[in-house]
């Protein structure tokens, strides 16, 4: 019996030495590590404020921006314990919390729109990024002035390969009475993507018919 307590009180003692370890690593290596490596396969300037060892292969950082158009508030991301050491690193878990993404596009009257509030979870990702179906669940706000849409809650799943840029997946906004305006469904190939659905939004203003319209 003293035996089987001493096994156990050393491997109680190895894990808190690896964790402890884990956690003084990602403090000191970790922010540089990540801003470069997802800088370099986003393509994007990446900078986090904070970061931190999440139990037991992860990492949990705050105050994300991904310039120039997407913020958190905190992510959350855990790694395969085999991928830790060597490229492509697999992240099996990522949850994106307090994000906000805007948009413009192009052309005179450029569509705007912003999105608040975002949840975001997701799996199976490579970094630096490679061909993998990506699965995904979103939830967002809409919230942008002067945009019949504000308010809206807007829900998303499906999948995505961000090498190949192909995607199939479900949109749906929900107005602030509780009707789902717009439903949709998405299939994208090599980038041409396909798009079905119905609109049905209350909130849109309404405009008297002319004689020519």
């Amino acid at each position: 019996m003293n035996t089987l307590k001493k096994i156990l009180i050393g491997c109680v003692v190895i894990v808190l030495l690896v964790v402890a370890a884990a956690s003084i690593y990602v403090k000191v290596y970790g922010k540089a590590l990540l801003e470069q490596e997802l800088s370099r396969s986003l393509q994007k300037e990446v900078r986090l404020e904070t970061i931190a060892y999440q139990f037991p292969f992860g990492v949990r950082a705050g105050n994300v921006r991904i310039e120039p158009d997407f913020s958190a508030g905190e992510v959350l991301a855990q790694f395969a314990p085999s991928s830790l050491w060597a490229e492509p690193r697999r992240v099996t878990r990522v949850i994106v919390n307090d994000g906000a993404y805007s948009y413009v596009g192009g052309g005179e009257n450029p569509l705007r729109f912003r999105v608040e509030d975002i949840r975001l979870e997701a799996g199976d990702i490579l970094i630096p990024l490679a061909s993998v179906h990506t699965k995904f669940k979103f939830w967002g706000r809409l919230a942008q002035e002067k945009n019949p849409l504000s308010g809206s809650r807007v829900e998303s799943s499906g999948w995505v390969d961000w090498v190949k840029k192909d995607m199939e997946g479900t949109l749906q906004v929900v107005e602030p009475g509780g009707h789902a305006g717009l439903t949709a469904q998405a299939v994208s190939k090599d980038n041409d993507m396909t798009v079905t659905g119905d609109l049905k939004m209350t909130s849109l203003p309404s405009v008297a018919p002319s004689r020519e319209a």
